[in-house]
């Protein structure tokens, strides 16, 4: 995907990657669109929604977030989550050669 708007939502994203599929996204005239496909069709849109806002990916993403050569889509969950406001559960710090897993389960439903 290549990044066509300079958004705060991007702010150091050089580039995207999707797998497995590519939908066909039909932004509305008042949407915004971030990226767009090689084939230069609209990859992932901006809109609003009541007093919110909205961002549509044309592909499934959650795989960019597992491959760490490209850091590019953690950078873009960072930026989603600083300007929504939510906080930092956990802040680790530790030299490149460690790895570090780490996960966080709370709830407060009953199954």
């Amino acid at each position: 995907m290549t990044i066509e708007k300079n958004n705060r939502l991007l702010e150091g994203v050089d580039s995207l990657t999707g797998y497995y599929y590519k939908e066909e996204l039909n932004p509305l005239s008042k949407s915004e669109i971030l990226a767009k496909f090689k084939d230069r069709t609209p990859a992932i849109v901006k809109g609003s929604y009541g007093e919110g806002e909205t961002i549509l990916f044309g592909s499934l993403m959650g795989l960019s977030y597992l491959n760490s050569v490209n850091n590019s889509f953690k950078k873009l969950i960072h930026n989603i989550s600083k300007l929504a406001d939510v906080p930092s559960v956990v802040k680790i710090t530790y030299p490149k050669e460690s790895s570090v897993r780490t996960r966080v389960l709370s709830s407060n439903k009953t199954i």
